[in-house]
């Protein structure tokens, strides 16, 4: 099972296609931060009923709260031998040499996955400071040379959008093999944004890009293929395995533990699940909100995206332009992956 656990929404970024602000109409509620007990409580809990269990830390910004990532991080050293690695998913601006000698100190299997768009004039378009003109991606390289030289394990996020065709997606494969990192990529979901690519420019954009990729002369491995994978709701018995959708995830917030079947409807009232608790939560997990997303899942079609757009039309062409994506990349790579 993955946890994700978002421990507040403060971010230093403005991100132009941050989901944060996407559906508006829905009722938000006050929830919080999520405290070190109420984790801890969660993880213990999540172990006695799910034989693996993996927790990401996100937020907002997570680094904003490594307090409290530090201390559950030792709080749960006796229970680690019975969870996947955790993941902390950062926009890496803030991340400091001590910052990860303090996660190293407690739990050097850490997993990091920091955001990196592209080159300079990509990334600080897409990511950019709140109050200043700061350098994101400068920061976001520096975190990256950091991570490296402490020996954590990465990847690399990064979302695809006009600006990289623009930019040349031959270009862009090359600077992100530069990096030397796994990295991964996707198509944020976003509805204000001149840059935004509608669906098929999308998959037109992946298909060319794996083009590139096998051009390449280089034995180059082709992970950021498994960030596209994750973006498509994929077959149960297919090729690749399941990587999106309620099925095998669950996302808690606020002071109570508030949970919810993804991660990006936080902290829309309407699709939370309820307040944590061990007696109560297999009710949760059974409720009607929760059996909403795994029919929708089961027909590989987004609920976010179906609350985003309002419109079940294009929710269709969006789900036909997934399912050939997908079936090109497993007819052109078959199980090579």
């Amino acid at each position: 099972m993955n946890i994700y656990f978002s421990l507040g929404p403060d971010c230093n970024l403005k991100c132009i296609y941050c989901y944060n602000s996407d559906i508006n109409a829905l009722n938000k509620m006050e929830i919080g931060h999520l405290g070190v007990d109420t984790m801890e409580k969660i993880s213990r809990f999540m172990i006695t009923q799910y034989n693996s269990v993996k927790l990401n830390f996100t937020g907002g910004e997570p680094i904003l709260y490594i307090d409290n990532i530090l201390h559950l991080l030792e709080r749960i050293k006796d229970i680690r031998s019975n969870m996947a690695n955790p993941m902390i998913v950062t926009n890496g601006t803030l991340i400091t040499e001590q910052i990860l000698s303090d996660i190293k100190e407690i739990d050097k299997n850490v997993v990091f996955s920091i955001s990196i768009d592209g080159p300079p004039e990509i990334h600080n378009k897409q990511r950019v400071a709140k109050l200043d003109s700061t350098d994101t991606h400068k920061l976001a390289i520096n975190a990256l040379k950091k991570l490296k030289k402490f020996d954590f394990k990465i990847y690399v996020n990064s979302v695809i959008t006009k600006l990289h065709q623009e930019y040349g997606i031959r270009k862009y494969y090359e600077y992100m093999k530069s990096l030397n990192v796994p990295w991964l990529i996707g198509k944020g979901s976003f509805l204000h944004y001149e840059c935004a690519l509608n669906e098929r420019a999308f998959v037109d954009t992946v298909l060319n890009l794996i083009s590139v990729w096998e051009d390449d002369p280089d034995d180059t491995e082709a992970t950021w293929i498994d960030g596209i994978l994750a973006y498509i709701i994929n077959e149960k018995e297919g090729t690749f395995t399941e990587h999106c959708g309620s099925d095998g995830m669950i996302a808690f917030a606020g002071e109570k533990g508030y949970m919810w079947s993804c991660p990006r409807f936080i902290p829309y009232k309407e699709h939370c699940l309820g307040e944590f608790s061990e007696s109560g939560f297999l009710s949760c997990i059974n409720s009607q909100k929760r059996y909403y997303f795994e029919e929708l899942f089961k027909q590989k079609i987004c609920a976010y995206e179906l609350c985003l757009y309002e419109n079940r039309e294009v929710v269709e062409i969006e789900r036909h332009e997934k399912i050939r994506l997908f079936e090109t990349i497993k007819s052109k790579l078959g199980t090579a992956l």
